[in-house]
């Protein structure tokens, strides 16, 4: 089946929209994580052996954090990288499909 080139434009712009905005809400949450570490940091005055346990928990939470906030961000490149690739795909298909002739 092939698409019109309305509906290949219309999937490609609600992909990368898609994209986009998991982009932007791990953008959101790595200046959030940002802003929490901070906090974490500003109360290492607290001195003994349960604030050190609590401090690092926090680390551990924040790395944590961190690292799922990255696989976010790869994953909306990946995503968006796939659906360059599939637009350009689908245009091709178009382009052949409207140049075949039948006999």
């Amino acid at each position: 089946m092939s698409l019109s080139q309305e509906r290949i434009e219309i999937r490609f712009q609600e992909v990368k929209q898609i994209a986009q905005e998991l982009r932007k809400e791990a953008v959101c949450m790595k200046k959030r994580l940002e802003k929490q570490r901070e906090l974490f940091l500003a109360g290492r005055c607290y001195k003994g052996k349960s604030a050190e346990m609590l401090r690092r928990k926090e680390v551990e939470l924040c790395t944590e954090l961190e690292e799922e906030i990255n696989r976010l961000l790869g994953l909306a490149d990946k995503l968006m990288q796939q659906a360059e690739k599939m637009y350009l795909a689908e245009q091709r298909n178009y382009q052949i499909s409207i140049t075949r002739i039948y006999r």
